[in-house]
C-alpha cells in the first residue's frame, strides 16, 4: 500500500499495510507498541527502519488502518494522514525540553525539506502554530488527571516566529516577507529564552521529550484501549461511538 503524504516533515512509515488486510493485525499491533514504548516492550521487534531518527514524525499503523476503514477516496485518506502527521509533529515540539531548543526539531525538518523552504516556513506559520494553540488551550483546559506539562503558547510562538522570520531574511535578504510583520505579537519578549539555530542536531544529550511518569502508564494502556475501540469502531458503526 502506497501511503501518501503532504512530505512536508522526516516521517517514519510503518512496515507495509497490504490493502486486503481487514483487521489490525499482530504485526501491526507489534509495531504499534514498538513505537509506543520506543522499543522497550518489543525487543525483539524489527522496525521498517532501524536507523530511525527519534525526530522523524511517527505514522503509527493504527492511523493507516483508521484512513482505509473510515474513508473511501484516496484523498480523503490521504487528509487524515496529514492532520495525524501535523498532529504528532506539534506534540513531539512541545515535550522538547528546555524549550528553547524546540528550534532545533524544526530545523532538522527544515534541512532535509528539499523543495521550496518557503512552502515549510507557511506550513509552519499557518497550520502548526494555530494547532500548538489549540492542543495548549484544549490541554489546560481538559478535567483529566493527569495532564500533559505544556509550555506557555506565548513563549512557544515567541520562539517559532523569531526562528520563522530569521529564515525569511536568510531567504530574502535584500526583501524580507513583510507577511511576518502581521504575525507578530505583542506579547513581550521572554527572558532568558535563547534561540540557536546554529545548533548541531546530533548533539542531543541534553534535549528530551519529558513525559510525566503517570502519563507513560496511561500511555501503555492507551495504546490497549485504543486499538481495541478502533477495531470495534470499524465493525459497528463509528459515528455511533462518538
Amino acid at each position: 500500500m502506497t501511503i501518501k503524504h503532504h512530505d512536508i516533515f522526516k516521517v517514519y512509515l510503518p512496515k507495509k499495510i497490504d490493502e486486503n488486510v481487514d483487521e489490525f493485525t499482530a504485526e501491526m499491533f507489534l509495531e504499534e507498541a514498538y513505537l509506543w514504548s520506543n522499543g522497550s516492550m518489543t525487543p525483539d521487534f524489527k522496525p521498517n527502519d532501524p536507523e530511525r531518527n527519534p525526530l522523524d514524525v511517527v505514522l503509527l499503523p493504527s492511523f493507516i488502518y483508521a484512513s482505509k476503514k473510515l474513508y473511501q477516496t484516496e484523498t480523503e485518506q490521504t487528509e487524515y494522514i496529514n492532520d495525524r502527521i501535523d498532529v504528532e509533529f506539534s506534540r513531539m515540539l512541545l515535550w522538547i525540553k528546555p524549550i528553547y531548543r524546540l528550534t532545533e526539531f524544526i530545523n532538522y525538518h527544515y534541512n532535509l525539506y528539499n523543495k521550496d523552504k518557503r512552502i515549510f516556513l507557511k506550513h509552519i506559520k499557518f497550520v502548526i502554530l494555530p494547532l500548538l494553540k489549540k492542543i495548549i488551550e484544549n490541554e489546560s483546559n481538559s478535567e483529566d488527571l493527569v495532564k500533559e506539562d505544556y509550555p506557555a503558547y506565548s513563549d512557544v510562538s515567541e520562539i517559532i516566529i523569531t526562528w520563522i522570520t530569521e529564515q525569511e531574511k536568510s531567504i530574502n535578504p535584500q526583501n524580507t516577507m513583510t507577511s511576518s510583520a502581521k504575525f507578530e505579537t505583542k506579547i513581550k519578549k521572554a527572558k532568558n529564552v535563547i534561540v540557536n539555530n546554529d545548533s548541531n542536531i546530533e548533539n542531543q544529550g541534553k534535549m528530551t521529550w519529558k513525559v510525566p511518569k503517570e502519563k507513560k502508564t496511561l500511555v501503555i494502556v492507551g495504546i490497549l484501549i485504543s486499538v481495541l475501540m478502533l477495531i470495534i469502531a470499524v465493525v459497528v458503526n463509528w459515528d455511533k461511538l462518538f
